[in-house]
């Protein structure tokens, strides 16, 4: 099973806050000159955007040894009684980077700044909007959804990218995969879950609050 789907931008939940806290960080408080500086860059950020993600689904009986999956999940311990693991690459594609090194180069520091930021918070909440998704696809199987994982989340290696993407069709949005595991355009990620049988153990969803990296300067 594999699906490319293509949100509208208006599907998107972000705020000024989301922007400013990629900006300058979870302890950042912008003031109010800030704040609407990234109300604004977020609103023209709308126009550089073509969100899109892919994801594909392998039964665990048949994913290939080859395929490298089975490594990602050799990472991953939670969430007993899988059936399927489904790998997802969204993106936002290239323009909006683009448009962060033009303002850059026009001298528009703070203004590049947040637009990269807005950048980010908009892919953020295109792999919230994929993960539900996901979740709904596997609620139609009666299976249950586990907490993301995968290259770059947690302890597992972003060089353990070239795994995942064996598993799905990220050209069929565009994605590409660089040196080192790094996904091109720049303003796209990866995850995997898994479908259970049985409901995940009771915790908050959001992967910051499942990622073992406490000290991470973004986390909320």
């Amino acid at each position: 099973m594999i699906d490319a789907v293509k949100p509208s931008f208006k599907d998107l939940k972000v705020t000024p806050e989301d922007v400013a806290r990629y900006a300058g960080g979870s302890l950042y408080i912008p003031d109010a000159q800030r704040l609407r500086l990234a109300a604004d860059i977020l609103e023209q950020a709308y126009a550089f955007i073509c969100p899109a993600f892919v994801f594909a689904a392998h039964h665990i009986d048949t994913i290939d040894s080859k395929q490298g999956l089975l490594f990602l999940l050799s990472q991953n311990n939670s969430d007993s009684g899988a059936v399927f693991v489904v790998s997802a690459v969204c993106t936002i594609g290239p323009r909006l980077e683009k448009e962060a090194s033009n303002l850059m180069k026009q001298g528009k520091v703070m203004e590049a700044l947040f637009m990269d930021a807005a950048g980010v918070s908009i892919l953020e909440a295109l792999s919230d909007a994929a993960y539900a998704h996901i979740e709904k696809e596997a609620s139609k199987r009666k299976l249950f959804t586990g907490c993301r994982f995968g290259p770059g989340y947690g302890n597992i290696p972003v060089s353990a990218q070239k795994y995942l993407f064996r598993s799905v069709n990220a050209e069929a949005i565009g994605v590409k995969l660089g040196e080192s595991g790094i996904l091109i355009p720049l303003k796209s990620l990866s995850f995997c879950v898994k479908w259970s049988s049985v409901p995940p153990a009771e915790g908050n969803p959001y992967k910051c609050l499942n990622c073992p990296l406490k000290s991470c300067l973004y986390r909320i």
